[in-house]
């Protein structure tokens, strides 16, 4: 479905909605999550889970650009951090 969903494995009473980042063939897996009370994560996967990856999918799309075009095309520095540091992970 695009996306990982847990509650109370790895705290008690709290849930966590993750979903991958694109990235360049072979680099490491990188993920972004939505963390909150497992209750509520539970009432809420579905539209969590929806708003996480259409947020994904708007800003990085199905497939990351190449390196440098990133940089450019995302106005968002905590993005930019991650892919920054996703590349550096793999030397490129």
């Amino acid at each position: 479905e695009g996306y990982a969903f847990s509650c109370d494995m790895v705290t008690r009473g709290g849930g966590m909605i993750a979903a991958p980042l694109p990235g360049p063939q072979g680099s490491p897996a990188l993920v972004i999550g939505i963390g909150g009370i497992s209750e509520v994560m539970r009432a809420r996967e579905a539209e969590l889970a929806s708003k996480l990856t259409g947020c994904i999918a708007a800003r990085l799309g199905k497939r990351a650009p190449h390196a440098e075009v990133i940089d450019e095309a995302i106005g968002d520095p905590m993005l930019q951090a991650i892919l920054r540091s996703r590349r550096m992970a793999v030397g490129s």
